[in-house]
């Protein structure tokens, strides 16, 4: 575990170990097979599940992706299997039941996207690799890892945090809407009406895939 004091004050075994599950080691899975990304996807859904595990052995996890194909292609299995040895590094070769939380439970368990944002991904954009801890049916903690993002918040290869804060209000001369790539999955004509009427300065949305879009909010880069 880090030496370096989290800046929170309750959850801290968890908020640890969720930090260090999915840097480093995790983020080298998923770029390990850019173009059969479905290699690093269940590859890095599998070793944030063993670190997990390994802390918390009776907690239950919900992963995004269906270990279906997993379980009955030989190939695939070998692969996530091998890059999930090298990176967890205690052994587990086996392949299965780790890969995907199937059990819901009311009290404690832990959800996982380990690719969010496919398309960025497949770009070399934005993407982001998401974690969080749900307590009795509220989200209580949740660790968002976004590789090309920059590092204005924490650099992944350090162990320095730094609490981000919003100010109450921006003008509209400053805010710029934070919106998805893809018009698909985001009203672009609406929000550029919206900002019309607002007064916010023509061509500053800022595009990205993913909940990548919330690291920038976060870090005060938008407003909308």
């Amino acid at each position: 575990m880090s030496s370096h004091k989290l800046p929170i004050s309750s959850l801290t075994k968890e908020a640890e170990v969720a930090v260090l599950a999915v840097p480093k080691e995790t983020l080298e899975l998923i770029c390990a097979k850019p173009a059969q990304y479905l290699v690093g996807d269940l590859a890095a859904q599998s070793l944030i599940s063993l670190h997990l595990l390994d802390a918390f052995p009776q907690d239950k996890i919900v992963g995004e992706e269906d270990t279906t194909e997993l379980r009955k292609n030989d190939g695939l299995r070998s692969k996530v299997v091998q890059l999930v040895n090298d990176g967890f590094g205690k052994g587990r070769s086996e392949a299965g039941s780790w890969a995907e939380g199937q059990t819901w439970s009311e009290e404690e368990l832990w959800t996982i996207d380990p690719i969010d944002g496919t398309l960025g991904f497949l770009r070399k954009e934005q993407y982001a690799v998401c974690l969080a801890l749900i307590v009795d049916g509220q989200v209580e903690l949740g660790v968002l890892a976004c590789p090309n993002l920059g590092t204005n918040s924490r650099p992944i290869e350090t162990a320095d945090y730094k609490r981000l804060s919003l100010p109450a209000s921006i003008p509209s001369s400053s805010i710029r809407f934070l919106e998805s790539v893809e018009s698909s999955h985001s009203a672009h004509g609406i929000q550029a009406r919206i900002g019309a009427l607002l007064g916010v300065p023509e061509n500053t949305s800022l595009r990205m895939d993913s909940q990548a879009k919330y690291g920038c909010l976060g870090r005060g880069e938008g407003g909308a």
